[in-house]
């Protein structure tokens, strides 16, 4: 029986043998049971999927730490290097699938784990939870630089939320539009890279040992490496992945009233990441 295996939920399990589809039928048993026993999971529900949560949190269990994935925070330079740790290879043979398709992680999920309440066991087992946090105002421009001006697939709720085609990628959408249609999306509606960083996070909703910055990315990777014993040479310093030249900031892309609106929506994260409205 693998760690955080719970031997009463084994019977229930079983039960979904025989049913076509096992994987499937036994991972909405899983999210059921987590549903009715772990407040944690429970809470964090309340701002995003199953599926976004399932591939926020990833999990190391030869290095024994949860990473909560925070796009637009650092995250590909640092899911790079976790992943190459993970691996025992260098970074530079990584293909980029392999740190940003859920389906080719190597990290394990909390459906790996057959338990009531998989953070309670993590977190009993000694885990090291961490995140990273970016100045809100920022991360909304590099969100728009990145996905929306680059035409990806997550344009698409916006140009849905607009009333335009979302299959039609090539549709323009200003900056304005972008900020007042994120201002307008629920947490839970939201796509990661503009959901408030404060559910991202799933702050004061699991135990967190570390939030690290962006703003700071080279001292938080070091502290992170050091916690979690993966100081190799090649892995002393960040990789860069994915800056998407976001050097204008706020007086480039904000207005006054833009920025009000962008300020009110993201109001949580100034307070609890204690960055400075303007």
């Amino acid at each position: 029986m693998q760690p955080g295996t719970d031997t009463n939920l084994v019977p229930e399990i079983r039960a979904a043998l025989p049913v076509r589809g096992f994987r499937r039928v036994r991972r909405t048993v899983l999210w059921n049971v987590y549903r009715r026993s772990s407040p944690p999971i429970r809470s964090s529900l309340e701002c995003m999927s199953p599926t976004q949560l399932r591939n926020t949190l990833n999990i190391s269990k030869r290095h024994r730490y949860v990473y909560i994935d925070n796009p637009k925070a650092g995250s590909s330079s640092l899911k790079s290097a976790l992943v190459a740790l993970e691996l025992g290879v260098s970074v530079d043979s990584l293909h980029h699938r392999q740190f940003h398709s859920a389906s080719q992680s190597p990290f394990a999920r909390l459906d790996d784990f057959v338990t009531a309440d998989p953070i309670r066991s993590l977190v009993s087992d000694g885990y090291f939870f961490f995140t990273m946090v970016r100045d809100p105002l920022t991360r909304l421009v590099s969100a728009y630089r990145s996905k929306i001006e680059k035409n990806t697939k997550h344009k698409a709720q916006i140009l849905s939320r607009m009333g335009l085609d979302p299959a039609d990628l090539s549709q323009p959408v200003s900056f304005a539009d972008f900020v007042h249609v994120t201002a307008e999306l629920s947490d839970l509606e939201s796509d990661p890279h503009w959901r408030s960083q404060t559910s991202q996070t799933l702050f004061e909703r699991l135990p967190i040992d570390f939030t690290g910055r962006f703003e700071d990315f080279a001292e938080a990777y070091r502290t992170i490496f050091e916690r979690i014993g993966g100081q190799t040479d090649e892995l002393r310093s960040p990789p860069k992945r994915n800056a998407s030249g976001e050097k204008q900031r706020q007086p480039d892309f904000f207005n006054e009233e833009l920025r009000a609106t962008a300020v009110q929506r993201y109001e949580a994260d100034f307070v609890n990441f204690g960055y400075r409205r303007g």
